[in-house]
């Protein structure tokens, strides 16, 4: 791949990331609606119980509490890609500046320094990333995006799953 080939690769590639947030944003405000359900849905349990059976509001309660988790794992990894998303925007400008000049670096000390203000357990991690993309400079893009891809489906997850709910509570309403 030629630089500009691989520039084009990469701007490709953020612009697809940088929709991570709308997706977390939506799915934030889905997340907040569903835990406001579950919250009334807990604090009504004895109105609703004459209308719904304690079995299927049991069962409603549950898969609202994996809809909130799946939302929470779509946080977790939107939070990820605006990592990436940043510390590309930042250092990009600095590599592009100084290969130009063909300035040296040396990843090995990048990762000393990044490690020890890393939690320990994300430090194999992160080690993996700097040693990786001085291999291969679309590998954070790559994995950024493969974040991303997940990122969507756990908030597809945690929609279909509230969306679920709807319908279990909407076929299991019982007659006064």
């Amino acid at each position: 791949m030629n630089e500009i080939e691989l520039k084009i690769t990469k701007s490709m590639f953020m612009s697809v990331l940088k929709t991570s947030a709308i997706v977390d944003k939506t799915s934030s405000w889905f997340l907040g609606g569903v835990a406001a359900t579950s919250a009334l849905l807990i604090a009504n349990i004895s109105a609703i119980s004459i209308f719904i059976s304690s079995n299927i509001i049991g069962l409603m309660i549950m898969l609202l509490i994996i809809s909130i988790m799946f939302g929470f794992i779509q946080k977790y990894l939107a939070t990820r890609i605006n990592i990436h998303v940043s510390v590309t925007e930042a250092i990009e400008p600095i590599v592009e500046q100084n290969v130009s000049k063909g300035t040296e670096v040396d990843f090995l000390k990048i990762v000393g320094v990044i490690k020890k203000a890393t939690p320990w357990y994300q430090k194999k991690e992160v080690e993996k990333s700097i040693v990786e993309s001085a291999k291969d400079p679309l590998y954070g893009y790559k994995n950024a995006s493969k974040m991303y891809n997940r990122q969507i489906f756990y908030t597809l997850l945690q929609v279909s799953i509230a969306l679920l709910v709807l319908a279990i509570a909407a076929t299991n309403i019982n007659k006064i």
